[in-house]
């Protein structure tokens, strides 16, 4: 279900990001009323085009509860190659352990636990309102080895970096 996807991108750039300062994909996201969504996905789905659609297939069909999404891999990625490092790798297989036993109406309740980043975005902004990567460092859980202090200032160095370039 396109609702699984969504949250697993969602841990998985936000849960990285509060344990090392940086995200896994670095997507903007929406606190939307069933929970965080990556722009750049929802886009792509809205669209049918880009790079995710080498690789999956998703099909839109009509339910009385709405529309729902049908996933399936067309091919495979080579992710033994140098693409992803063995932490990042790590990090993906603990993400989906954690993830792998919840439906969708599950995973959506996990994201809007109070105070995390969707629940303070909507009770501060609004739903519909983008969801700052920076939020990561409010999230229940994913702490780091370092201090929230280093982890923290080490995303800030990596911000300013990149901002210059």
């Amino acid at each position: 279900d396109l609702t699984n996807l969504y949250k697993f991108i969602y841990y998985l750039d936000f849960s990285k990001t509060k344990k090392t300062g940086k995200p896994f994909f670095d997507f903007h996201y929406m606190a939307m009323e069933w929970g965080p969504v990556p722009v750049e996905i929802l886009d792509a789905v809205n669209s049918q085009t880009g790079p995710l659609f080498e690789y999956l297939t998703i099909k839109a069909y009509s339910t009385e509860n709405g529309k729902r999404y049908d996933i399936s891999a067309k091919k495979t990625s080579d992710l033994e190659g140098d693409y992803l490092s063995s932490a990042e790798k790590k990090h993906m297989a603990d993400i989906c352990y954690l993830l792998i036993e919840y439906r969708a109406g599950e995973l959506s309740d996990i994201t809007h636990v109070a105070g995390d980043p969707w629940d303070r975005v909507v009770n501060r902004d609004g739903i519909n309102k983008p969801i700052s990567i920076r939020e990561a460092f409010n999230m229940n859980g994913f702490d780091s080895d370092e201090s929230s202090d280093e982890v923290r200032e080490k995303f800030e160095l990596s911000d300013l970096q990149e901002n210059r370039e």
